[in-house]
């Protein structure tokens, strides 16, 4: 899978991108908006477009990539949430995007379990 290397490198940058304007890091409403709408979304989807075109050549591998993609995806509508709580002022959907990025890391860990039972089932070494 050494063409998700660069990919997840890039996922590093995107959400560094994301975090470095939210939480403790948030000067305020209106720079968090921008900088999520104009830097960490457009990279975002390139990312998944990246993703999404990777193509694994066995149906194990293919099965685990998927569980990547839904997390990607997952993450990144909690990106759209948060921009639209930040829109709307709503501490709500703010609660709901916060639970979106929980629920996408939670898929994260399900994909690298995955990823390290197939390595050590065909004896191989799989790096985080």
């Amino acid at each position: 899978m050494e063409d998700l290397e660069p990919l997840v490198e890039l996922e590093d940058v995107i959400v560094y991108e994301y975090n470095s304007v939210i939480g403790i890091n948030a000067t305020d409403d209106w720079t968090t908006y921008v900088h999520i709408e104009e830097v960490v979304v457009p990279m975002y989807l390139d990312f998944i477009d990246r993703l999404e075109a990777v193509s694994p050549d066995t149906r194990e591998v293919r099965g685990a990539h998927e569980i990547y993609i839904q997390a990607s995806n997952l993450q990144y509508n909690a990106m759209l949430k948060t921009l639209s709580a930040l829109e709307f002022q709503s501490y709500e959907m703010m609660s709901e995007a916060n639970q979106m990025l929980s629920e996408a890391r939670a898929t994260m860990r399900r994909y690298v379990h995955e990823m390290e039972d197939l390595a050590e089932k065909h004896n191989i070494e799989f790096e985080e």
